[in-house]
């Protein structure tokens, strides 16, 4: 976990949906670190300002972006848990996606289909 729980990515964040309760470790080489971490994705504006402030690197903004679901679940609160299962999610995401389909296949212009 990258995360010193410096709370400048809490600061930066205009919708205010990052919640971080720091503790600190026996360890004497690493100050604090976070006990609780969660981003409140109903609330994010998806903005970027929290990976921006990040000194050390811990947020990314990644594929995630397309999710449906009911309101009562409790997936809209990404939890640290969550967040360091990131090489799972993606692997989902990779999976997911069709492989037959040419992605970068060019479709055919108006004048390409007029001369045709």
């Amino acid at each position: 976990m990258r995360c010193t729980a410096c709370f400048l990515c809490a600061t930066n964040c205009p919708a205010q949906c990052i919640t971080i309760i720091a503790t600190e470790t026996k360890d004497k080489t690493i100050e604090k670190y976070p006990a609780r971490f969660e981003i409140d994705i109903l609330r994010c504006v998806f903005c970027g300002y929290c990976e921006e402030a990040c000194p050390v690197d811990a947020i990314r903004m990644g594929p995630e972006y397309s999710m449906a679901g009911l309101i009562e679940e409790k997936k809209w609160v990404f939890t640290k848990d969550y967040l360091l299962e990131r090489e799972a999610i993606i692997q989902k995401i990779a999976e997911k996606q069709v492989s037959d389909k040419e992605e970068n296949e060019k479709h055919p212009s108006a004048y390409e289909k007029a001369i045709s």
